[in-house]
């Protein structure tokens, strides 16, 4: 089977975020293929499994792990689908959308789509 080109540039070293890419991109049919921000939100919520959240990274014991957003989403709503209703390390997931840097400092993730990068 070939890798849809979205799925060629994950690092070797996430066999288990690959697999599950798999496991989903057969979920949605041989025929449908996956689009690039299915693929970076899948890549982006299985990231934050990996990582060990310290206990000083959350105001509370069941603070939400926030996954940011820079001025836009570029994911639609895949990234929503995706963490809807899930937890991690017993925090839940919310998406935000942060219009400035400073806004930024009680996300655990943020994503700066290529629109943005410039800034």
């Amino acid at each position: 089977m070939r890798l849809p080109d979205e799925l060629r540039g994950i690092p070797a070293r996430w066999p288990s975020v690959l697999a599950l890419l798999l496991l989903v991109c057969h979920g949605l049919g041989q025929a449908q293929t996956v689009s690039e921000y299915q693929a970076k939100a899948l890549y982006l919520y299985n990231f934050a499994k990996f990582v060990e959240w310290p206990a000083y990274a959350f105001p509370a014991s069941a603070a939400p792990l926030q996954v940011c957003m820079f001025r836009d989403n570029p994911f639609g709503a895949d990234l929503e689908q995706i963490v809807e209703g899930k937890a991690i390390a017993g925090h839940p997931v919310t998406i935000v959308i942060v219009r400035a840097f400073d806004q930024a400092r009680s996300c655990h993730i943020l994503f700066i789509g290529g629109a943005q990068s410039r800034q």
